[in-house]
């Protein structure tokens, strides 16, 4: 299985500079998901590459997913306003790639799960709260599709009819040993300006 975490053309987050920093969301999923060895992990970062909507297609077509993970990290991209470039990607993906799962994460979506599922029908689904477990669980269940997407903590998913569903709540992690640490070797680093 091959998962991508995509970083849209966003441009940067301050009106003083030209901003660019990694997704530390990303990178704590990524370096997670390796660690586990759940799936082969890559980073697209369209944002540091100053790429444009049709290169982000380009590459996303050329890497072939399996998933698409977008997640949103309100100290490095400035706020809920870009939260339309990650359902724009969402949506234009799974134009071209139906097959690929879209998931999102982060603040934003986390306190938006079901009215992101209501409002955007390329999303299949939002990881509420810390991603790493329920990623875990998630990507298993890909594989393996012996869990209902209703009974895995954390997740909001689709029923069968299409309407939102809330997994039961997940704990936060308790012991922060079980992460390793961010996988900055996956994201394109002298390309980052601007961000302390």
């Amino acid at each position: 299985m091959k998962v991508l975490f995509v970083t849209p053309p966003i441009g940067a987050w301050a009106t003083h500079g030209n901003h660019k920093a990694p997704n530390q969301y990303y990178a704590q999923l990524a370096a997670y998901v390796r660690d586990k060895e759940l799936a082969s992990v890559q980073v697209l970062d369209c944002r540091a590459f100053d790429m444009n909507y049709d290169q982000m297609l380009e590459a996303v077509k050329r890497l072939l997913p399996d998933v698409v993970v977008l997640g949103e990290t309100l100290h490095s991209t400035g706020g809920l306003a870009v939260i339309w470039h990650f359902n724009e990607t969402a949506k234009l993906i799974k134009k071209d790639l139906p097959q690929t799962r879209i998931v999102v994460g982060g603040l934003w979506y986390s306190a938006l799960a079901v009215e992101t599922l209501r409002q955007e029908s390329a999303i299949d689904f939002v990881l509420v709260g810390e991603g790493e477990l329920t990623l875990e669980d998630l990507l298993k269940n890909l594989k393996e599709r012996t869990r209902d997407w209703k009974d895995i903590p954390g997740l909001a998913s689709r029923d069968g009819r299409g309407a939102p569903q809330l997994g039961p709540h997940r704990p936060l992690i308790k012991d922060l040993n079980v992460l390793p640490l961010p996988a900055y070797d996956l994201f394109p680093m002298s390309h980052y300006v601007g961000h302390t």
